[in-house]
């Protein structure tokens, strides 16, 4: 079996002194009639990702599973969004959620999400024909990876074990528990990969060794009139580097 991917929204990195921004990927794969969406986002793009599935012909009712990779608030927060799907992560992360001290898992998401059909994964599983998940720690120690075949070749759907272009380029990762864990994580997701999905921005290809971005990646921030210095309606672009 070989899947499609088409980004739904593309993460962006950053916070802000007023706030977690949070801007985390959103995928959908698709092979034949099965339709899965990697990860949900906050709950700030909820009406961006309906949007998105209706200009390719979906409902969220459509999609069969959510795979998620990791349980901070920022990739899991629309999943009610979903309720025919079956939703897949690590065991490792599930126990995590609901063990750990960890500020960015919001409690009362995990406890909802329980009512829901639930699958836990192992380390190097195959999830579906074609698609197999693997515990990429650093972030969290149970963040997944998901790894589908493509005809363009392997897509990696990384959560936040690779954040944005900078860690997957460089190996230097920010909120990790374990630096040196993250850098050999994102080395063996270069090594299997040859198209990389961060967290928090766009599709890379990692083919010969190079770490090029698919697509610009800018975020546009858009002031009511008014509230500008200037008096008129503000608008920000803040586009991302290329490496």
């Amino acid at each position: 079996m070989k899947w499609t991917l088409d980004t739904l929204l593309s993460g962006f990195p950053g916070t802000s002194n007023k706030t977690s921004l949070g801007m985390s990927s959103v995928t959908l794969a698709s092979c034949n009639d099965v339709h899965v969406i990697l990860d949900t986002a906050g709950f700030g793009a909820r009406k961006i990702i309906i949007e998105e599935l209706n200009h390719r012909g979906f409902k969220p009712e459509d999609i069969s599973y959510v795979f998620i990779s990791h349980l901070h608030f920022d990739h899991v927060a629309n999943f009610d969004l979903f309720p025919n799907a079956e939703f897949v992560f690590s065991e490792v992360d599930w126990d995590y959620a609901n063990s750990a001290d960890d500020i960015y898992v919001q409690k009362i998401i995990i406890k909802e999400l329980a009512n829901y059909k639930l699958r836990k994964v192992e380390d190097g599983c195959e999830i579906l024909p074609g698609v197999k998940g693997i515990i990429t720690p650093g972030h969290t120690p149970g963040c997944m990876t998901y790894l589908f075949d493509t005809d363009d070749g392997v897509i990696a759907f990384a959560g936040d074990a690779i954040k944005n272009r900078v860690e997957l380029s460089l190996g230097e990762v920010g909120m990790t528990y374990d630096s040196e864990l993250s850098y050999k994580t994102i080395m063996r997701v270069r090594e299997m990969a040859d198209y990389v999905i961060p967290g928090h921005d766009c599709t890379m290809s990692t083919k010969d060794g190079k770490v090029v971005p698919l697509e610009k990646n800018a975020l546009v921030v858009t002031f009511q009139k008014h509230l500008c210095a200037n008096g008129g309606l503000g608008v920000v672009a803040i586009e991302l580097d290329e490496l």
